[in-house]
């Protein structure tokens, strides 16, 4: 139930509990008028200024309207409906530097130090690639071979790869088959053969994290142990999906105190919008979003080329 409440004038501390808020006094209310009350609204107690309150639409969680200010406990119940506040239209700069962070991010945040820099490649299974597979994500097909070129050029510098492989028995720890009838088929399942690693990649060689149980790929698995243990301080990531698991994986590197760099051409999504907007959130606070291309730029700039004579 909908209702517009009109009240042309109202007390101050009337008005900050309809508002939701601390009872205002008028020694610290920023919004009360500096004149004083009508002589003519003897309904005013002595002492209280009356501020004027725009209309307001209010849902109400009952079927009847509360009466202000004696039905105070019934008006907290209320959800209030209010329009956006116009400021952020008065602030251009606050909302120009707002965009200048979603879409350019932090180029300078950090560089990529190939010696202390892994690939963790997320999900490309054949369930994902292939596209007879119901769990198909076209981009991730178009994508593969850009991948296999960043894997390519992690093994010749003899750096860390790690595949995630998404498995998920019968008996899962999360709802994840609540939202996914494939997986909920079995078709991630361990010896199912949309779970193996897309046979295009050279996964020899390479560690396959086959742990992996929900959208997080550190999420009860080995792979922040892992990555210590090998000295890492900076992950790139790329695969599938951007939004789902790229997206979970990158957020909880950032918490747990790596560098954190996501290919904004080697990630994958079903729909661009979503691609994009994950994009956007990673860039402005969690990672630098960077093409391959860039990435390999940046990793030779800072590598030390190993030979196999040089390895310890």
């Amino acid at each position: 139930m909908q209702v517009v409440v009109t009240a042309p004038i109202l007390p101050v501390d009337v008005c900050a509990n309809v508002a939701g808020i601390a009872t205002a006094q008028i020694n610290n209310c920023p919004t009360a008028p500096r004149h004083p009350p009508a002589a003519s609204s003897p309904s005013t107690p002595v002492g209280v200024v009356p501020v004027v309150v725009p209309p307001v639409v209010v849902q109400l969680r009952d079927r009847s309207l509360a009466k202000w200010p004696s039905q105070g406990p019934r008006i907290a119940r209320m959800r209030t409906v209010v329009s956006p506040l116009s400021g952020d239209a008065e602030n251009p700069a606050l909302l120009a530097e707002a965009e200048r962070q979603y879409s350019q991010g932090w180029p300078d945040a950090f560089t990529i130090e190939s010696s202390t820099t892994a690939l963790i490649v997320v999900d490309m299974q054949v369930g994902f690639v292939d596209p007879q597979s119901e769990l198909w994500v076209p981009e991730a097909t178009r994508i593969a071979p850009l991948i296999g070129q960043l894997i390519d050029e992690f093994a010749a510098q003899q750096r860390l790869v790690i595949f995630t492989q998404a498995t998920y028995p019968a008996k899962m720890p999360n709802d994840m088959p609540l939202y996914c009838p494939p997986i909920a088929d079995g078709q991630l399942a361990t010896g199912h053969p949309y779970n193996a690693i897309w046979p295009a990649f050279e996964v020899e060689g390479h560690y396959v994290l086959s742990s992996k149980r929900s959208y997080d790929a550190f999420a009860g698995t080995e792979l922040d142990t892992l990555l210590r243990d090998a000295g890492i301080e900076t992950v790139v990531i790329a695969g599938t999906m951007t939004n789902f698991c790229c997206e979970g994986t990158a957020r909880s590197a950032f918490n747990l105190g790596y560098h954190v760099v996501v290919g904004s051409d080697v990630c994958a999504s079903d729909l661009v919008e979503a691609h994009e907007a994950s994009l956007r959130t990673l860039r402005r606070g969690f990672a630098r979003v960077l093409t391959a291309a860039t990435i390999i730029v940046e990793l030779n700039s800072h590598a030390e080329r190993r030979t196999p004579d040089s390895r310890q």
